[in-house]
């Protein structure tokens, strides 16, 4: 059976509440959307990015978390915790290896490109960001 964006979802939403990312941070994991307006805390958010209907379905997934600034400067610019962007961009490298032992019903999973980390001027908070890229063979 084919996957739907809403299955994959659920099935790396359930996986990454496992991973060593989710024991880290003091926040939450949460589904795209249903992260708490003006949270303050480092949360998670998971969010199907692409999905094909091929046999072998591909697609991507997209994993942000969020983290709080260290304070602001005197001019008004938010100061970035370098330490703390860091622990988490480490922490989202080795999602692939362990969302695989988490989801074996997956052929693959992998970076589809580098991790990075981003300024969210709106919200005043710093992002680590990463879209990772599965395969699932269907029935």
């Amino acid at each position: 059976m084919r996957k739907t964006w809403t299955m994959i979802e659920q099935d790396f939403f359930k996986a990454l509440q496992s991973t060593e990312l989710a024991a880290t941070i003091n926040g939450q994991v949460c589904k795209f959307g249903m992260r708490p307006k003006n949270s303050k805390q480092e949360d998670t958010v998971i969010k199907v990015s692409a999905l094909d209907a091929k046999q072998l379905q591909s697609g991507t997934v997209s994993v942000i978390t969020y983290i709080q600034p260290l304070d602001k400067s005197s001019d008004g610019w938010i100061v970035p915790d370098k330490e703390r962007i860091a622990e988490i961009e480490a922490l989202t490298n080795q999602l692939p290896e362990e969302l695989m032992k988490l989801m074996p019903c997956y052929n693959g999973i992998k970076l589809f490109d580098g991790v990075g980390n981003y300024e969210e001027r709106e919200t005043e908070e710093f992002f680590v960001s990463v879209k990772i890229k599965f395969d699932y063979l269907t029935d």
